[in-house]
């Protein structure tokens, strides 16, 4: 017997049993206690999201998001439910008439609720979907074109950047919609017996053919769209050789797409016809061309050509595409003007005096910030409730009329050593913020091994005129913090230690404007709520001039103003109008650049240093094929504002969010210029451009197919632990051919699976400068034997003496510790240094400098100074005259060993002078005097050194 001809829910007049009267008013009472507890902690969110922007004084960020979502969720929302309730209305409309009787009533009513709430959850679902999509429309409604087009198709850029998203959004939501309505169609038409699969009888009514074969129309039509969207997709593809598209790409897959695309449409049609036609045959058969054409021209045939014409012949047919790939690649990431020069690169060096290298030799780095930070915390933290990071910054500051490079740190509360026990008040009222910073010249260097501190204690002493010290915004900030009281009141937190003081420290009131004002019950309440705690409710320290501090880390605040960009992985911090400020390097970035290369963010930023990979912005995925460095915000440390500044204004994708968002990002002209000075080169941006360029160096087709002429960044030969790269660095270096030095960031290449050097990178830093962004790479002949860092450190290490020493070093349990091998271009080669610290095996032992490691070539020397090395490596490398130099007291020409040597030791003893005297400077903080008397150290050692070349040239 048929289903129609059953009724398997018995008697219609059967009643449901439903829930008395008592258990429906406690579960109505469940339902709204639950739901005003949600609305609630959703309420308080939203509000105290709203109020944190205003303090930020960024609320059209906030306002203009959330109008777009809400705006997108509400359209989607209303179509999705428009298309899926008429779906079951219709579905419903048009049962077999005999299932409305057969059905009890209740029965069906549950089953028509049930159908409309399957079918409201999933039009919610995909409404909470669009919503977050706000980005690719607002990008889309405010595009700007690139003006470069792309080489196959030949349209701008910015379709593929902001139409192209937006097309398969729509598409993907299409078939997404239709898939849905289909199958809650065919639910319903089989629930209601107007569809019937069984093995004995199979049939399905006229009104089901129809309303399903409208669905089918729709989604066929969709698909169809979506065929033809992906034959601009193929552009942005990623591929073997290079991305985009190749040759079986144009020959096979792009036809491909567009005969799909046909049959698609044709399918739609026929599925259209046979809302009135009525019969599966024609549909289905048509469905079934649409696959086998897939499989066959889409699938077998690329594969065919792909294996018998591509490959034999690879070379040549792909050698167009690559070279799209290359040119589009490099300008994808700001390579195409990269100044590539050829660089013998001598064993021997060619020197004919020392001083035509002073800008790089009186410059290196010898304090690296990768070690020292234990160091600056027993030097330097005070107490032990403050700490510096795990890596210190690097800077350069203009001190005494000199440009010196420096290395810095901020010294920020750590509430994980605060003596008194962790609880709320001490925890949120008392330790709210860091006090000033530590900074240390990096080619320095004490007596006793230790770094040259300019900036240093607490109140801060040094040149840098800090007059607000304190740091309420900053890397290691507490999560929040509750400040703020009224006039007169008894300061409550902990500003920093004062011997002088009876209590034995100083106490403080913040009276700045970068929190949200608590004062209010009603700001309490919502803050107590979203924050989870009711202590914030509760406390008495709270007052009408309380201000919560929260977000404070400076990445995290930038990313909240502008989640469209995605940020450098170190902020770094400044000392600007008196102020301890943050640079955050912001990028614009997409991934839809046709034909450049994808790279990994987290892998190409990924080095030595333990730095994974950018803060990746709430937009973008982790893979880029374009990226600019359009922004450089500014955190006050103290007020903790945000300002944007515009650093490449003609950036396409900066002007569609400066058209989202006006007068968000200031000018560049804007910029203080004490901001403006200590800008430097972005790190994350060089080190994606550099593994880029290991690669898109090569700028022919035969050769990039080759691939031997690749390089790769060599690994950390001083990293312990996991092979990863070495980290590129700030160097103050004079390039070969420039007359003086330079702030720039450098690395090293290696050719591919060898060691030796293949190229240096570099790229100026200083803003202040006209090659500030000019990429240069010292090229080195291919056949070259120029050590590379792995072998220089495997140099070091496998010199008998170098070992001697460093197990003396070693003794009594001391730790050994590598500092940055340095790759410095100078007399025609590259001279390596490699500072070597030892750290006492007691608990509070700390790195100092005991040694220095160099390198030219094949030679290798060990000296407790930099100067005794330069000296044993270049000292009898130079052209010395020999004529007689005559003696000042004497006022006659004397033998040149005898004169040589007197000098020797004037310059030496001069040397000693200047460093007792530069000594006592810093001890006095007389930083006008310790710049005096670092110039006379550098002119006696000059001098020393020349001398020590003239007795070993007579000697010899």
């Amino acid at each position: 017997m048929s289903f129609l001809n059953q009724n398997p829910f018995g008697d219609r007049s059967t009643p449901l049993s439903l829930p008395n009267g008592r258990s429906r008013a406690f579960l109505f009472a469940v339902a709204i206690v639950v739901g005003l507890g949600l609305f609630t902690s959703f309420f308080a969110g939203f509000y105290t999201d709203y109020l944190w922007y205003k303090s930020v004084e960024s609320q059209t960020v906030f306002t203009t998001i959330l109008t777009t979502r809400i705006l997108l969720f509400s359209v989607t929302l209303l179509v999705s439910l428009l298309f899926l309730w008429g779906t079951v209305y219709f579905a419903y409309r048009l049962r077999p008439s005999q299932t409305a009787i057969l059905i009890p009533e209740a029965v069906d009513r549950l089953r028509k609720l049930l159908a409309y709430g399957i079918a409201g959850v999933l039009a919610v679902l995909m409404a909470l979907s669009a919503g977050s999509n706000w980005s690719q429309w607002l990008s889309f409604l405010n595009r700007e074109p690139f003006n470069y087009n792309d080489p196959h198709f030949g349209i701008d850029v910015s379709f593929f950047v902001f139409t192209y998203p937006i097309l398969r959004l729509l598409i993907g939501t299409g078939i997404t919609l239709s898939l849905f309505m289909f199958i809650i169609g065919f639910l319903i038409h089989s629930a209601n017996g107007a569809i019937v699969l069984q093995p004995d009888q199979r049939r399905v009514t006229t009104q089901a053919t129809a309303h399903l074969s409208a669905i089918l129309g729709v989604f066929m039509l969709f698909k169809a769209g979506a065929y033809w969207l992906d034959r601009y997709g193929l552009a942005v593809q990623s591929n073997t050789l290079v991305d985009g598209l190749q040759y079986t790409d144009v020959q096979a897959v792009l036809p491909t797409r567009t005969l799909l695309t046909g049959i698609a449409a044709l399918v739609s049609i026929l599925f259209f016809v046979n809302i009135f036609r009525r019969s599966w045959r024609i549909p289905l058969t048509a469905v079934g061309l649409l696959v086998a054409t897939s499989v066959l021209a889409g699938g077998v045939y690329p594969s065919l050509l792909e294996q018998f014409r591509v490959r034999p012949s690879q070379a040549s047919l792909e050698a167009p595409y690559i070279e799209r790939g290359i040119n589009t690649t490099r300008d994808a990431y700001g390579l195409a003007g990269v100044e590539k020069e050829d660089y013998a690169a001598v064993s021997q060096p060619q020197i004919d005096n020392l001083d035509q290298f002073q800008g790089t030799l009186s410059k290196v780095r010898l304090m690296d910030p990768a070690q020292l930070a234990p160091t600056f915390n027993q030097l330097q933290q005070i107490r032990g409730y403050y700490s510096f990071g795990d890596q210190l910054d690097v800077a350069r500051y203009e001190i005494d009329g000199e440009l010196r490079g420096a290395i810095l740190a901020t010294r920020e509360i750590n509430l994980n050593a605060i003596p008194q026990a962790r609880n709320f008040i001490n925890s949120h009222f008392v330790y709210t913020h860091g006090f000033g910073i530590s900074a240390a010249f990096d080619n320095t260097v004490r007596p006793d091994g230790g770094p040259v501190f300019f900036e240093r204690d607490i109140p801060p002493k040094g040149p840098l005129t800090i007059t607000e010290p304190r740091i309420y915004f900053g890397e290691r900030s507490p999560d929040y913090s509750i400040v703020g009281a009224p006039k007169g009141a008894e300061p409550l937190e902990l500003d920093y230690p004062d011997e002088t003081s009876p209590t034995g420290q100083r106490n403080n009131i913040y009276s700045g404007d970068g929190g949200v004002p608590i004062g209010s019950f009603f700001n309490r309440l919502m803050y107590a709520i979203s924050f989870s705690e009711i202590n914030i409710m509760l406390s008495d320290f709270v007052n009408e001039e309380s201000q919560m501090l929260y977000v404070r880390d400076p990445r995290a605040r930038v990313q909240n103003v502008a989640p469209w960009l995605t940020l450098d992985s170190d902020p770094y911090p400044i000392v600007s109008e008196g102020r301890i400020k943050w640079i955050v390097d912001a990028y614009t970035t997409t991934s839809l650049f046709p034909y450049s290369e994808r790279v990994s963010l987290a892998t190409a930023t990924t080095d030595a240093l333990g730095v994974t990979g950018s803060a990746v912005s709430l937009l973008s995925t982790d893979q880029v094929n374009y990226m600019r460095n359009s922004v450089k915000a500014v955190v006050d440390s103290y007020e903790g504002t945000v300002t944007l500044y515009a650093w490449e204004a003609d950036e396409p994708i900066l002007k569609v969010w400066n058209n989202v968002f006006p007068g968000l990002i200031k000018d560049r002209d804007e910029m203080p210029q004490s901001v403006f000075n200590q800008v430097r080169y972005p790190e994350d941006l060089f080190k994606v451009q550099r593994a880029i360029y290991a690669k898109y160096h090569v700028t022919t087709p035969a050769s990039f197919y080759n691939g031997q002429d690749f390089w790769s960044v060599p690994q950390d030969p001083t990293a312990e632990g996991a092979a990863l790269s070495q980290p590129p660095y700030y160097l103050q270096i004079q390039m070969p051919g420039d007359t003086e030095e330079s702030f720039m960031l450098t690395s090293a290449y290696s050719p591919v699976q060898r060691q030796t050097l293949a190229a240096f990178i570099a790229v100026g830093s200083d803003p202040r400068r006209e090659d500030y962004g000019r990429i240069r790479v010292l090229q080195l002949p291919s056949n070259t034997v120029i050590p590379g860092p792995n072998q220089v450190q495997n140099n070091f290490e496998s010199d008998p003496q170098v070992g001697q020493e460093l197990n003396l070093l070693r003794q009594g349990g001391s730790d050994v510790r590598l500092g940055n091998l340095l790759s410095l271009p100078i007399a025609g080669g590259f001279l390596y240094v490699e500072p070597v610290y030892v750290q006492g095996a007691a608990g509070d032992g700390y790195p100092l400098l005991r040694r220095v490691l160099a390198s030219f070539g094949q030679k290798v020397v060990f000296k407790p100074s930099l100067e005794e090395a330069l000296l044993e490596l270049f000292g009898t490398s130079a052209d010395v005259p020999d004529e007689a130099i005559p003696d000042e007291n004497e006022g006659t020409p004397q033998p040149t060993d005898q004169t040589a040597q007197q000098r020797l030791n004037q310059a030496l003893a001069d040397m000693q002078s200047a460093l007792a005297d530069a000594d006592a400077a810093l001890r006095n903080g007389d930083f006008t005097a310790y710049g005096s008397a670092q110039r006379r150290l550098e002119e006696a050692l000059q001098r020393a050194v020349q001398a020590q070349r003239e007795v070993a040239a007579s000697s010899s």
